[in-house]
C-alpha cells in the first residue's frame, strides 16, 4: 500500500510539473508569437537552424535559451510539485479557519478559568464544626519545649543555648503558619526515644519533624555504626545521630498506630530532620542511607547546603493537603500518648 501511494504520487507529481512547464512555456513563448502546440512552428526554428542562420538580438537568444533549458525546467518543476502537500495547501483555508475557531474558545476556557479562580480567593471559607478533643490530647498541643536555663557557663553552652532559642522561634513560626491553613499540629513530643519539635497531621498522613544539632559544626554521619553517631571533623565531638532516632520513632509510631487503630493501617507516617546549621560532610553515605530508611533531612536557617532541600518544600506541602478529620486526629494523638506514657515508665 506504501509503495502504490508513492507510485501514485510519483506520476501525479510529473503531469503536475508537465502542466505547470506547459503553462509556464506557452505564456512566455507567445511573446514571440510561438504556438508551442503548432508542428509548422518547430519546424520553421529547425529549417532556420539547418540554414546557418544565427540568433543574434537578445530577444532570440532568450527565446533559444528558454527552448534549450525546457527540459530542466521541467523537471525542477516535477521535482517541486512532489515536495508539496497538496492535500495541506488545498485545505489550508479550512485548517486556519478551525485554528482561529479553536484559539478563541481556548482563550474563553482560560479567561472563565482565571474569572472563578479569582472568585475562589475572595470566597470566605465555610466555618467548620470541630468535635472537641479528649484533655489528654488536647494537653499534647503547646507544650512548653526544653528548660533554656544554663546550668553552667562557657562559649559552647551559650552557643547552644542561643541556637535553641533561635530554633524554638523558627519552629513556632511553622506552626502558625500551618494552623493558619487549618491543620492540626503538635508541638514538641518526646516519644521512642527523639523529641520531635513539630508533627503535623492530614488527610494524607503524618510528618514528624525534628531539629538536628544545635551546635555549627561540620558533621561526618556514620548512621551505621553501633551506636549511630554523627562526628565533629574539628573536634571529634560525637551526638547520637537524629536521623536513626528519627526512624526509631517513626516506625514506633507506626506500629503504635495499627496496633490500637487497625482502620488507619495504611496511614503514611513521615519523619525529617531539619538542619538549621552546620554542613554535612559525607554527603553521598548520608543520601545512601536516605534511600535505604525513606528518611528525609531538610535545611534551612544558616545551613546553606543545596544538596539538601529547603524545609519550606515540605510545610508547603503540607498546606496544600486536606484537614485531616477528628477521627484520624483522635486515632494519631491516642498513638503519641500511649508511646510519651510508655517512655515515661
Amino acid at each position: 500500500m506504501k509503495t502504490l501511494r508513492r507510485f501514485f504520487k510519483l506520476v501525479s507529481s510529473v503531469l503536475i510539473g508537465t502542466g505547470i512547464t506547459f503553462g509556464v512555456y506557452s505564456k512566455l513563448l507567445a511573446l514571440w508569437r510561438f504556438n508551442i502546440l503548432n508542428s509548422k512552428h518547430w519546424k520553421m526554428i529547425w529549417q532556420r537552424w539547418e540554414s546557418g542562420s544565427s540568433f543574434s538580438t537578445a530577444k532570440e537568444v532568450t527565446f533559444l535559451l528558454l527552448i534549450v533549458c525546457s527540459p530542466f525546467i521541467w523537471i525542477v518543476f516535477c521535482f517541486i510539485s512532489h515536495k508539496i502537500s497538496w492535500g495541506r495547501l488545498i485545505c489550508f483555508p479550512f485548517v486556519a479557519i478551525r485554528n482561529s475557531i479553536k484559539a478563541k474558545q481556548i482563550e474563553s476556557a482560560r479567561r472563565t478559568a482565571m474569572a472563578n479562580a479569582a472568585a475562589a480567593l475572595v470566597k470566605k471559607p465555610v466555618p467548620r464544626t470541630v468535635k472537641p478533643l479528649p484533655d489528654k490530647i488536647l494537653k499534647l498541643r503547646g507544650t512548653v519545649r526544653r528548660n533554656l536555663a544554663a546550668t553552667r557557663v562557657d562559649e559552647q553552652y551559650l552557643e547552644s543555648v542561643d541556637n535553641s532559642r533561635a530554633d524554638f522561634d523558627m519552629w513556632q513560626n511553622i506552626e502558625k503558619g500551618l494552623e493558619r491553613n487549618n491543620i492540626f499540629t503538635l508541638r514538641t513530643m518526646d516519644f521512642a526515644g527523639c523529641q520531635f519539635d513539630l508533627t503535623a497531621v492530614t488527610q494524607e498522613g503524618v510528618y514528624l519533624m525534628c531539629s538536628g544539632p544545635t551546635l555549627d559544626k561540620v558533621w561526618e554521619t556514620h548512621d551505621n555504626a553501633a551506636p549511630p553517631v554523627w562526628i565533629a571533623a574539628d573536634t571529634g565531638e560525637t551526638v547520637p545521630s537524629p536521623i536513626v532516632a528519627a526512624q526509631n520513632a517513626r516506625d514506633a509510631l507506626q506500629r503504635e498506630i495499627i496496633d490500637i487503630h487497625p482502620e488507619y493501617a495504611d496511614l503514611a507516617v513521615n519523619a525529617c530532620v531539619v538542619l538549621s546549621r552546620g554542613k554535612i560532610d559525607n554527603m553521598s553515605a548520608l543520601m545512601s542511607y536516605l534511600e535505604e530508611t525513606d528518611m528525609s533531612v531538610l535545611r534551612t536557617g544558616t545551613c546553606k547546603m543545596r544538596d539538601l532541600p529547603d524545609s519550606m518544600a515540605i510545610v508547603e506541602l503540607i498546606k496544600t493537603q486536606e484537614r485531616a478529620d477528628d477521627d484520624m486526629i483522635n486515632a494519631v494523638s491516642r498513638a503519641i500518648l500511649n508511646l510519651t506514657e510508655n517512655g515515661d515508665d
